[in-house]
């Protein structure tokens, strides 16, 4: 769940031209990746063993909550604090 927001995070702030095309990429390739968990977690949501299929429930309800974030809400608040911040994230001096 956290990595569909780090990417997405990761195209929203480093500069390129096209970066309206990389956000588009970006958020397809989240969204195959979220497709491909919640496929696996439903197969364990329908197991007969009973926790096996609360992991697969629970899984699933986690996974749509980090996708629905990461496409609709991030990309948000990055505009956010793109328009009234700084722009760029604060990075950590080595």
């Amino acid at each position: 769940g956290i990595d569909y927001t780090l990417l997405l995070l990761h195209l929203s702030f480093t500069p390129r031209p096209d970066a309206r095309a990389a956000r588009a990429h970006g958020a397809a390739s989240v969204t195959v990746a979220a497709l491909t968990t919640l496929s696996g977690l439903g197969v364990c949501a329908l197991a007969r063993h009973p926790a096996l299929a609360t992991v697969g429930q629970t899984g699933l309800v986690g996974i749509v909550a980090s996708y629905l974030c990461a496409v609709i809400l991030v990309p948000v608040l990055a505009d956010i604090r793109a328009r009234f911040g700084k722009g760029k994230p604060h990075r950590v001096q080595r």
